[in-house]
């Protein structure tokens, strides 16, 4: 490896050091050679998988738990713990090496390789980041507020009228449980004061009507087309669950009535909005100054975004996106409101 300092490199001569270099990942290498049965695996359970004994130093270990910066612990025990991690990462290396040769010989090794060629890459991508246009962001940002504000009070003012004035509780859109009984019906829990005949002798009440309160329950049709019959619905509500698959297979089956399928489609929309907005509010954290040419950050309109790329967590291969996931950006330039659905 050449003896640059990575982190204090510019551009130029990061993407130059990263062209010289070979790199072997040991979470990702772990990931092929378990067929993505091993996803994000630690450095310490790689070692406990290939019986290499790993002595953490316990002070350091918990300094970094705790968010204190590697300027801010004792030296001689940072090196005694940063030596440990390169000891075990070759041995774990090697192991893996070993692994690879015995599972596909040296095609495999190369094609292990060719894996961290990918990973290069997105080290690149993470470096140069992305620039985002600040009062663009914004207006986005507040659109999707917008349109989730009005999907939710949409969508919240069609259970509030199913469920009726004596539902003992607080109707919300986000509650699997109430979705689950306004699509596929089901009993909910009512509450409401009744007069019991007699009046309040004294006091402040005195003269009015004692009123107490009735706790019952009340049966909710649902939205199925026929749900005596139909085995795709039954299958479906034995599942338990409202998720976004559970949702577009009522709509494929076509086992829902028309409110039914109104109130399922908009809630895919807004959940697609929530989805949205939740990615836009990270996004807040995570700005950085934008780089001049002349390698001053300039704090203006422009800001830049770092994202992490992730290429052991998924089990198709594919690599993910975090802290933000710029995966979750829609390829739409603006939001719609239909105020009048």
């Amino acid at each position: 490896f050449p003896s640059h300092d990575m982190k204090g490199s510019t551009k130029s001569e990061y993407h130059k050091i990263l062209s010289e270099l070979y790199i072997w990942d040991t979470m990702i290498a772990e990931y092929y050679i378990s067929r993505q049965e091993h996803k994000s695996i630690s450095l310490e359970d790689l070692a406990g998988k290939y019986g290499i004994s790993f002595k953490k130093e316990p002070t350091i270990a918990e300094s970094f738990k705790l968010g204190i910066g590697a300027d801010k612990v004792d030296q001689d025990l940072l090196e005694t713990y940063l030596k440990e991690d390169v000891r075990v990462t070759k041995d774990v290396f090697l192991a893996q090496h070993k692994r690879a040769l015995e599972i596909g010989g040296p095609a495999f090794v190369e094609y292990l390789i060719d894996m961290m060629g990918a990973r290069l890459t997105t080290m690149i991508m993470e470096r140069n980041g992305c620039t985002i246009d600040r009062k663009t962001f914004e207006s986005h940002r507040t659109s999707l507020e917008a349109a989730v504000k009005h999907g939710t009070d949409t969508l919240e003012s069609v259970m509030r009228k199913i469920f009726g004035p004596d539902f003992d509780g607080e109707i919300s859109i986000s509650s699997p449980k109430q979705v689950h009984t306004i699509i596929f019906g089901g009993d909910i829990k009512t509450s409401r004061l009744e007069p019991t005949g007699n009046l309040y002798k004294s006091g402040a009440k005195k003269g009015t009507e004692v009123m107490k309160r009735v706790v019952g329950s009340k049966a909710i049709a649902g939205f199925m087309v026929d749900p005596t019959w139909y085995e795709p619905h039954s299958k479906l509500k034995k599942l338990n669950s409202v998720n976004d698959k559970v949702l577009r297979d009522l709509l494929d089956l076509g086992c829902l009535d028309t409110s039914g399928t109104d109130f399922v489609d908009d809630l895919l929309v807004l959940r697609t909005f929530i989805k949205d907005l939740s990615t836009y509010e990270t996004y807040k954290k995570q700005f950085y100054p934008y780089i001049c040419g002349d390698g001053t950050p300039e704090w203006g309109e422009r800001a830049v975004l770092h994202p992490n790329f992730n290429h052991a967590l998924t089990h198709t291969k594919r690599p993910s996106c975090s802290q933000p996931n710029l995966q979750n950006v829609s390829n739409k330039d603006t939001v719609d409101i239909d105020d009048e659905h």
